[in-house]
């Protein structure tokens, strides 16, 4: 599992900010992701082809830690030291805010980001020399919606 993206290094209080957690090479499993800091952020996630993209928007300034877990187990680099910047609260408030930590935590059931590309190769004999083979690549796509099952035991 990798993650990648600005949302894991430096962030500007007010501004969504985003990283993508790449799951193509790991099954499904539980992911999870909990943001630390000064306040509770707005916290989004949505699929991509390769995995989630995770955005949130911190109101405060000051320093977050983003936790990013698979099945448990923090991911290479979690958890992340994020700067949040601009207007925003800590400086204003340092007796108050600087005290107060805040977690926001989203988790989620994911599946399988593997592509599949399959290919089968048939040999073909050549008309002018029995000897003589080639492999030709056949590549095809599946469509389980077209698949069907029957039966007593379904």
């Amino acid at each position: 599992v990798r993650v990648v993206g600005s949302g894991v290094d430096r962030v500007t209080v007010g501004q969504r900010a985003a990283f993508v957690i790449d799951t193509s090479e790991v099954g499904a499993g539980t992911l999870s992701v909990t943001v630390d800091g000064p306040s509770k952020v707005d916290m989004d996630c949505s699929e991509l082809e390769r995995g989630y993209e995770v955005s949130y928007t911190p109101t405060i300034s000051g320093d977050y830690l983003v936790t990013v877990k698979y099945n448990g187990v923090n991911v290479e680099g979690s958890p992340f030291k994020v700067v949040a910047v601009g207007a925003g609260g800590a400086a204003n408030n340092q007796g108050t805010v600087k005290a107060r930590r805040e977690s926001t935590t989203m988790s989620m059931e994911t599946i399988q980001h593997t592509l599949y590309k399959q290919e089968t190769m048939i040999s073909e004999s050549s008309a002018s020399s029995r000897n003589t083979t080639r492999q030709l690549p056949i590549q095809f796509e599946s469509d389980a919606s077209e698949c069907q099952a029957a039966g007593s035991g379904l």
